[in-house]
């Protein structure tokens, strides 16, 4: 069920995915998704097909900013673990 919810906010995203703010744009969407506990492999698959339906020529560098994010999310939710032990 994940994958059709993620499959229909990439068509629902599309029309606003612009040129000027991308990079930020995927930055905040992987860390929604992230927080929400979607799954990473999922979360790139997604703006993949965001990159891939916009004809963003610059994808590498959007995949690159989501392994960023997830990483920062998994760093901020082990810590959050550690502290509360």
């Amino acid at each position: 069920m994940a994958s059709c919810r993620l499959i229909a906010m990439v068509v629902i995203l599309a029309p606003r995915y612009v040129l000027d703010n991308r990079h930020d744009f995927v930055q905040d969407l992987a860390a929604v998704l992230a927080r929400d506990g979607d799954d990473p492999a999922m979360i790139r698959a997604a703006i993949r097909a965001l990159c891939a339906i916009t004809d963003d020529k610059e994808f590498e560098d959007r995949l690159k900013a989501v392994d960023d994010v997830i990483s920062r999310s998994v760093d901020e939710q082990h810590s959050a673990h550690r502290s509360d032990a």
